[in-house]
């Protein structure tokens, strides 16, 4: 991949890394807008991002060949998700990992969390387990995307977890609807 005196934090531009990955440049820009991958600082109209998210895409490849995730797709649903809830009064943030996320809910208190069960650095049902194992005074309530239900596991899960699913494909009312949804057992 790169020589072992590269500085992989060295700065590089979304066509660099597109070209590098053989993605296109616009989808580059979009994760990197998006918060779904790391940025640096930079005095262009473009982000830049450090050299080290050509591994990281190349392993999004590599998870998208071998396990079906989809990138592209997970861009526009967030990028839909964002608009959506935004123009209805809703304050959104955004993890860019499920890891980061867990971090983000302990030290902020949130009303909803969106959580898809594909993931890149986990499934959404080991998000779930790690998220029960928190102790905080307000628990927000978790709603599950996906258009995994024919998967045993996830239909299992969502079965006994009786939380709120939205299945994708999804429209604007879906959205609204789950978010504003009274809560479900497995919510409290």
């Amino acid at each position: 991949m790169w020589p072992s005196d590269v500085d992989l934090d060295e700065p590089v531009s979304c066509e660099v890394v597109a070209q590098t990955v053989g993605a296109r440049h616009s989808l580059v820009v979009r994760l990197a807008r998006q918060g779904l991958i790391e940025t640096v600082e930079g005095g262009t109209d473009e982000p830049l991002v450090p050299r080290r998210v050509v591994v990281q895409l190349r392993r999004m490849q590599r998870l998208r060949r071998d396990l079906g995730v989809n990138f592209a797709g997970a861009a526009v649903i967030l990028d839909l998700v964002r608009r959506i809830l935004s123009r209805n009064g809703y304050s959104i943030s955004v993890a860019s990992s499920a890891r980061l996320a867990l971090q983000m809910i302990q030290h902020r208190s949130y009303d909803a969390i969106l959580c898809d069960i594909k993931m890149p650095d986990m499934d959404g049902i080991t998000f779930y387990e790690h998220f029960q194992t928190l102790q905080m005074a307000n628990r927000p309530r978790v709603i599950i995307m996906t258009g995994d239900t024919s998967n045993a596991q996830t239909e299992i899960f969502l079965r006994h977890s009786k939380l709120a699913v939205l299945h994708k494909p999804f429209n604007g009312q879906e959205l609204l609807a789950a978010i504003m949804a009274p809560e479900l057992d497995g919510d409290a």
